[in-house]
């Protein structure tokens, strides 16, 4: 999708935010359904297909990835942690480092739907805090932090280029 329309398609979340905040912090599936996944569709992301992404990926002990997100060839491309409110950035901040513990290929996210946080995961031998290589907040008046938004979003969780077979992948 065009710079543009993925600029817009933040503006139109941003808006529903706004509108509908106390009801989307209420559930996790309002804030995926209406913030989160079309952020991914303007992104070329096929939320509905499971050979380009998976939500609610088992990894450990019950807990779970809230998406996976598959390269062409079947590699994790994005693998995103769904956090709570502001107050609880730091516990799941921790949970996120554990969920993403193991994993050296492809970007691990952290969102309210509003606030992002983009972890390189390829960075090896860092800690997983210093592996952080973006943190921005769609909620902006600022047009120029807008920008800067919508283009880390494209560049990190951008859906690769190459053709995707739609074959389904084994987990």
């Amino acid at each position: 999708m065009s710079e543009p329309a993925v600029a817009d398609t933040i503006r139109q979340v941003v808006g529903t935010h706004h509108r509908c905040a106390r009801w989307l912090s209420e559930d996790k599936t309002r804030t995926r359904c209406a913030i989160i996944d079309p952020i991914l569709w303007a992104l070329e992301w096929r939320t509905w297909d499971p050979s380009q992404c998976r939500p609610n990926v088992p990894v450990r002990r019950g807990a779970c990835l809230d998406y996976v997100m598959y390269d062409p060839h079947g590699n994790v491309a994005v693998a995103i942690v769904i956090g709570g409110p502001p107050h609880q950035r730091k516990r799941d901040r921790e949970r996120t480092a554990r969920l993403l513990t193991g994993m050296i290929h492809g970007v691990g996210v952290l969102t309210d739907g509003v606030y992002w946080e983009i972890y390189d995961l390829e960075l090896r031998r860092r800690p997983f805090p210093s592996k952080m290589v973006e943190s921005f907040t769609l909620d902006t008046g600022d047009p120029v932090e807008l920008e800067d938004a919508y283009m880390a979003l494209d560049y990190w969780l951008g859906k690769p280029q190459e053709a995707h077979h739609g074959h389904p992948i084994e987990i």
